[in-house]
């Protein structure tokens, strides 16, 4: 960075200074010894511009098909290094076998192979489920085919880091035929690896339980009132087998409800089993499929983007008159404050003749961050401070505090970060090099540039929380002769590695131009790769599902 030099030491678990890693920073011309900055496992690194040439896709493809081994006239490669460097120097050693890093290629990229070999793709699943937003009425079964893809970062000071995003895709969620649950977790600091895959082993199994124990309970007391799960009702007084198969589907609050509890115990019992996770934790982006709808529940900056093909019609009434009504899909924050909504684009009205049009991309979760007003307004009624890195270190000055009068209402204007919300289909992406983020009222840690993770143990001291923000939606989809009307066809879930620098929209467009689901992943991944290498000398793990849904 033109303003500090930072070096990173790793300080192993047990010791005294075992709670966070040490960052030291000098300002150039400071006359003053450096001042140590505990920037902790969970602040992500300040963005690098990287002056490399534009990573050849086609390479990476072509490596997937071919042998390591076999005989090439390219230009030779060459190893990272000789002796692999760590954070905090030394080599990697196995007995008295140095470890040599992976293939470089001249421009300090890795080769196409060696990208091939960081990622891990699933198999293409098929299944049935039953939709029930229709636009001709009543529920009809939908074909759902999805697949996921995962690829390993790299970081030159530390080429042997694991992949810490972890992907959880279950069918017959909690013994429910044709329900479904997808997840990704991703995971940040010196163990976000195992946080992440903490996640992924118990946050489903809560969700199993708290949904079995709701369903049961409904059933219970509508049996007790004369009114059975299936519809049927008992006035003889009869009693009735247990049977999980009449177990009433939960409606929308009550599933958001379960799965608000289960993010919070998960996140809880994170924090009581792994002593690791206080400078480490995991975003956590999810869809449940249940009762004919899917349920987005959101904890960080990884997202859920909904597909919908527009309906383009050839009538002359096709004007922007006619878009008055828009849908909006609402929630609240946790301290009741202003709502904010997820605009979803506005339904053209009936038209005698129809085409198939455009994927137009419907966010269903917005990045939780210091950019948000909202956020920070949480973050700082519980004791914490929103800078960036520069105005802890001194090089930039520190705006006053906001007045309030006796109301706790603001007279002025929050601060300078304003109210971005990332992820709002605004054609922009997050490239800033120095974000607001999260710290300690005393203390320049954990600096946190996410204001809802789970684990983070210390930074949920100041108002870091794991409460997931949700979005309940029915599936839209073309029954009969319906007309004027939008269809959704794909969904993906992506940690920040794919929209750190793509936006939603080239996202769907990506899906709208593949030939299948895995098909998708594939080119997620290569053009999110692309992406990271034009802009850093690093690339971040990038993991996507995709889910289509086929009217059958």
């Amino acid at each position: 960075l033109p303003k500090m030099t930072c070096l990173l030491k790793c300080i192993p678990f047990g010791s005294p200074k075992a709670e966070s890693s040490s960052v030291t920073a000098t300002t150039a011309g400071a006359d003053a010894p450096p001042t140590p900055i505990a920037l902790g496992f969970t602040a992500r690194q300040p963005r690098i511009n990287s002056t490399s040439h534009p990573y050849n896709l086609n390479s990476i493809a072509t490596a997937s098909r071919s042998n390591m081994n076999t005989n090439s006239s390219a230009t030779p490669n060459k190893k990272s290094s000789t002796k692999v460097k760590f954070l905090g120097g030394g080599t990697k050693k196995d007995t008295n076998v140095i470890v040599e890093g992976p293939l470089l290629d001249d421009y300090g990229h890795l080769t196409a192979d060696e990208v091939e070999k960081r990622r891990t793709y699933s198999e293409i699943s098929t299944t049935s489920y039953k939709a029930s937003g229709s636009t001709g009425g009543g529920r009809q079964m939908i074909r759902l085919r999805y697949a996921s893809c995962t690829q390993r970062g790299y970081y030159p000071d530390e080429p042997f880091k694991k992949n810490q995003d972890a992907i959880s895709i279950t069918q017959n969620f909690a013994g429910e035929d044709g329900d479904l649950f997808f997840a990704i977790h991703d995971g940040h600091g010196s163990d976000g690896h195992d946080c992440a895959v903490y996640a992924r082993d118990h946050l489903p199994k809560l969700m199993t339980r708290y949904l079995r124990q709701d369903r049961a309970k409904l059933y219970k007391e509508r049996q007790q009132g004369g009114g059975l799960g299936d519809g049927s009702s008992s006035s003889t007084g009869d009693v009735v087998p247990f049977n999980p198969k009449l177990w009433p589907m939960l409606d929308e609050d009550s599933y958001e409800r379960v799965s608000r509890k289960a993010h919070l115990d998960c996140n809880t019992n994170m924090i009581r089993d792994m002593n690791r996770c206080k400078l480490s934790g995991t975003t956590s982006i999810s869809a449940a499929f249940h009762d004919g709808r899917f349920i987005i529940s959101n904890v960080g900056d990884s997202r859920a983007v909904l597909g919908t093909r527009e309906l383009i019609t050839t009538t002359a009434d096709n004007n922007d008159d006619n878009y008055e009504q828009q849908q909006h899909t609402e929630w609240s924050d946790d301290y009741g404050e202003e709502k904010k909504e997820i605009e979803i684009r506005p339904l053209p009205p009936a038209h005698d003749q129809r085409s198939t049009g455009r994927l137009i991309a419907v966010p269903l979760s917005v990045d939780q961050t210091p950019w948000r007003k909202d956020e920070r307004r949480r973050i700082k009624k519980a004791g914490g401070r929103i800078l960036t890195i520069d105005q802890i270190e001194g090089s930039k000055p520190i705006p006053p505090e906001t007045m309030h009068n006796e109301e706790g209402e603001e007279e002025e204007e929050d601060d300078e970060f304003g109210d971005r919300i990332l992820g709002m289909n605004d054609d922009t992406v997050d490239i800033a090099g120095d974000p607001p983020r999260v710290w300690l009222p005393e203390e320049p840690m954990p600096g946190t540039a996410y204001t809802r993770s789970l684990g983070d143990g210390i930074a949920q001291t100041v108002g870091v929380t794991a409460e997931p923000e949700m979005v309940t939606k029915d599936i839209t989809f073309m029954m009969g002769d319906a007309v004027g009307v939008e269809m959704d066809e794909v969904l993906v879930l992506a940690s920040d590695g794919v929209f750190e620098f793509l936006t939603n929209q080239e996202v769907i467009d990506i899906c709208d131009g593949a030939g299948c689901p895995m098909d998708a992943c594939r080119k997620i991944m290569d053009q999110s790769y692309e992406k990271w290498v034009e802009y850093e000398s690093r690339t971040d793990d990038i993991s996507a599902i995709v889910i289509w849904m086929d009217t059958l």
